[in-house]
């Protein structure tokens, strides 16, 4: 049986799909990711962007690199956005093209039990990665 608070989530969730669907696109990170193109459209070098976040130039482009890597944190990425005057905007979003709703992702197959017996999603993390990878705790 459902928790009546975790189905008024999945709808409020559900509700937001057509705008998630609808800039999905246009959200696509560039080839060479967000932080490089946002600086070049700026006109800024690395060594000036990387001044405006109190950073050394190779910090910055550790940063670039990460991003496009994809092992950049959320806070590294915000920290270099910052420094772009951008923030930084994440969704999640069903990528089954038969989802309609983040209530119908998955038929149960794809469930791990948890220490407490509850189930939950599999992770979907690379086998050369450990949760030493992923040091930004999220509130």
């Amino acid at each position: 049986m459902k928790n009546s608070s975790h189905g008024e989530l999945g709808h409020q969730l559900d509700q937001r799909l057509p705008s998630l669907n609808a800039v999905r696109e246009s959200a696509a990170v560039p080839f060479r990711g967000w932080l490089r193109a946002v600086r070049e459209a700026k006109g800024l070098t690395q060594k000036s962007a990387a001044a405006k976040a109190g950073i050394k130039q190779q910090a910055f482009a550790q940063f670039e690199t990460r991003e496009v890597k994809g092992t950049i944190t959320v806070e590294s990425l915000a920290y270099a956005a910052d420094a772009l005057d951008c923030e930084v905007v994440y969704f999640l979003r069903p990528k089954s093209q038969g989802a309609k709703s983040f209530g119908g992702l998955g038929d149960g197959q794809d469930l791990v039990r948890t220490s407490r017996g509850t189930r939950a999603p599999s992770p979907a993390v690379p086998k050369d990665r450990t949760s030493d990878d992923f040091p930004v705790e999220l509130r």
